[in-house]
C-alpha cells in the first residue's frame, strides 16, 4: 500500500509540474510572437496605413478576467496602453491582436496588467521573461556565470564544427578571411561589455564579416608572426563593435576576435589594404 501511495504522489507531482512546463513554453512562444508582431506593427509604413491595434479575444476555453475588458477594443499604436499591455502578459495567455485602420474605441480601460517576469513589451525590452521573474529573482548568485559558461561551451563547440576550416569574403577586402580553431577560441573568450550577446553572435560571424565596414589596418596585436590587424566595424544590439582579422607574415589572413573598446582604432591606417 505504501508503494502505491508513493506512485500516486509521483504521478500527481509529474502532472503538476508538466502543466507548469507547458504554461512556461506556451508563454515563451506567445511572447516571442508578440515581440515579432510589434516590430512589424511599428514599421513606419505600417503605422501610416494602420495607425491602430485591435485586441482580439483569447482562444482559451477558460478566458481570464484580466484581459476580457480589452476584447475587440482598439487603441492607437502610440497609446501608452501598449507599453504595459500586450497579448502574453498573463501566463499561458492565448489572446491575439491585429493592426487596423479603424479609429480607437471610446471608453477604453487603462488597466495596467503587471505579472512578475511578464511586465514589459518583449519587442522593446528584448526580454521574453524580464528581470522581475521568479526565475531570476530567486536564482542563486552564481547562476548567471554558470549559464554563461554553458552557452560559451556550446557555441564554441558549434563554431569549431561548422566554421573551422571555412572562409568568408568582405565586399571591401580583397582576400578571403579564414576561420581557425584558435581564432574562434579567442573570440569566444574575449572579454566584452555584453558576453551573452557575444556568445550567441558567433553563429552570425560569417554574415557579420561579409557586411562589416572595413576601416583599415594597424599594428594592433602585431608580433613576429603577425604583420597587421585589419579592423572591421559592425553594429551589435545598437552599439559599435570591431571585428579583428590578423594578417600573418606567411600571408595567411584569419579571423581573430571582437572588441567593444575604441582602443583598437589607435594607429589605424585608413588606406587601401597594403597587400591588395
Amino acid at each position: 500500500m505504501e508503494e502505491q501511495g508513493d506512485i500516486a504522489l509521483l504521478r500527481a507531482t509529474l502532472h503538476k509540474y508538466n502543466r507548469y512546463q507547458a504554461a512556461e513554453y506556451n508563454t515563451a512562444v506567445a511572447r516571442a510572437r508578440t515581440g515579432k508582431q510589434w516590430l512589424q506593427f511599428d514599421d513606419p509604413e505600417n503605422r501610416r496605413l494602420f495607425p491602430s491595434i485591435k485586441w482580439l479575444p483569447s482562444r482559451s476555453a477558460n478566458q481570464r478576467e484580466e484581459h476580457v475588458p480589452f476584447y475587440n477594443r482598439i487603441w492607437a499604436k502610440d497609446d501608452p496602453f501598449w507599453s504595459y499591455n500586450q497579448p502574453g502578459t498573463l501566463w499561458n495567455c492565448k489572446c491575439d491582436w491585429e493592426q487596423t485602420d479603424e479609429q480607437p474605441t471610446d471608453g477604453n480601460p487603462s488597466s495596467h496588467i503587471v505579472k512578475p517576469g511578464l511586465d514589459q513589451n518583449p519587442a522593446t525590452s528584448g526580454q521574453i521573461f524580464t528581470d522581475t521573474s521568479p526565475y531570476i529573482q530567486k536564482a542563486p548568485s552564481q547562476t548567471e556565470g554558470f549559464a554563461l559558461n554553458i552557452t560559451r561551451t556550446e557555441n564554441l563547440k558549434w563554431a569549431l564544427h561548422n566554421l573551422k576550416g571555412t572562409s568568408v569574403s568582405n565586399q571591401s577586402f580583397p582576400h578571403p578571411i579564414h576561420f581557425t580553431g584558435s581564432g574562434l577560441k579567442d573570440y569566444i573568450n574575449q572579454p566584452i561589455d555584453d558576453p551573452i550577446l557575444k556568445n550567441e553572435f558567433i553563429r552570425q560571424i560569417p554574415n557579420l564579416i561579409t557586411h562589416a565596414q572595413y576601416l583599415g589596418y594597424s599594428d594592433y596585436k602585431a608580433s613576429q608572426s603577425v604583420r597587421h590587424s585589419h579592423i572591421f566595424e559592425i553594429t551589435m544590439a545598437g552599439k559599435r563593435r570591431w571585428l579583428i582579422v590578423k594578417e600573418y607574415t606567411n600571408n595567411d589572413i584569419a579571423f581573430y576576435s571582437i572588441s567593444s573598446s575604441p582602443e583598437v582604432l589607435n594607429g589605424l591606417i585608413k588606406e587601401k589594404h597594403p597587400t591588395a
